[in-house]
């Protein structure tokens, strides 16, 4: 405000439109992730899951398959086995409550390779 002659005359406020640029910072080199850092990452998280798919991968494949095996092998052990042709012979097996169970496919006890 100006005062001039004991008269306030306002003065009205011009703004201006400024154009402030911000610095390109396009020339500036980007900073990288260290490759070791990347390395280490990819490792650590192999070893994550493959600590995790062991007994996953075991559990759900290779113990029902040794489970199996050892089943079938203690049912022929006490197995009567009707008819062998080759390496194998059907049988049949008598369970924990006394039922006949079968047939089952056993190996040939008199076959020679």
């Amino acid at each position: 405000m100006e005062e001039n002659n004991n008269v306030q005359v306002e003065q009205p406020v011009v703004e201006q439109a400024q154009d402030v640029q911000q610095p390109v910072e396009e020339n500036k080199p980007k900073k990288k992730f260290p490759v070791w850092a990347i390395v280490l990452i990819v490792v650590g998280v192999l070893l994550f899951l493959g600590i995790i798919l062991i007994p996953i991968i075991f559990t759900a494949f290779v113990y029902p398959r040794i489970r199996s095996n050892l089943v079938d092998s203690t049912r022929c052990q006490g197995a009567i086995c009707s008819s062998c042709s080759g390496k194998t012979c059907t049988c049949e097996y008598y369970d924990d409550y006394g039922e006949l169970q079968g047939p089952i496919e056993c190996p040939n006890p008199n076959y020679n390779e």
